[in-house]
């Protein structure tokens, strides 16, 4: 919440980064324009962790427990209708960012490393039969949505980006957002409508996403 203001948002300084995803992020640059990013899931859960709690059966609340019944964190999560942003996989991203890490100019070196990556992994895959025993080492037996066999599967680097990495699946980066033109305003209580009012954001668009079955 102390995050949010009424305006156009950016990414932090690069100096402020978590020094893990700098090189990630940096090596993302080469491709989208530019470095950092603010990072959209596509979907209203899809890995934004803004999920109301499911509540457990013949659960018993304690006094030391019975504040994780509902979720009071102070997040904020603003849906859009349209973004127009750089679309990517973030299950493959997620592969990509020990090898982007671990190089030492992910502008020059970074494709490289991951294409190494790429090939360690499918060359275990076909010779460890604990590893690939289900399908017999047998790379084609795998199912489409693995990593592995699109990487198999694709005529070379580019295409496997163009076909299976940067596309339309549940995550968009962008330089900068707008959070004047959100669409919805999803906060934990009233405390934080009266915040968000108070700064400017429409009140029609705001609502309290807080599961009533802990009521």
């Amino acid at each position: 919440m102390k995050y949010v203001k009424y305006g156009k948002v950016f990414p932090p300084p690069t100096e402020e980064l978590d020094g893990y995803f700098t090189k990630p992020y940096t090596w993302l640059s080469k491709y989208c324009g530019y470095c950092p990013q603010i990072w959209l899931g596509r979907g209203s859960s899809s890995i934004t962790g803004y999920k109301n709690k499911v509540k457990e059966k013949k659960r018993t609340y304690t006094s030391r427990n019975v504040s994780s019944r509902k979720n009071d964190s102070p997040d904020v999560m603003f849906a859009f209708d349209v973004v127009k942003g750089f679309p990517l996989d973030y299950e493959i991203w997620c592969f990509c960012l020990s090898p982007l890490a671990d190089c030492k100019n992910p502008v020059k070196d970074g494709d490289d490393a991951i294409k190494r990556e790429f090939a360690a992994v499918l060359k275990d895959f076909e010779n460890d039969p604990a590893w690939g025993g289900e399908w017999d080492c047998d790379v084609s037996k795998l199912p489409h949505h693995d990593i592995i066999w699109k990487w198999a599967n694709s005529k070379n680097y580019e295409d496997f980006l163009s076909k299976y990495f940067f596309i339309k699946n549940d995550q968009v980066v962008v330089p900068s957002l707008n959070l004047k033109v959100a669409k919805r305003i999803f906060c934990r209580n009233e405390k934080q409508v009266k915040a968000l009012r108070k700064m400017g954001f429409i009140k029609d668009r705001i609502k309290i996403l807080n599961s009533k079955q802990w009521d």
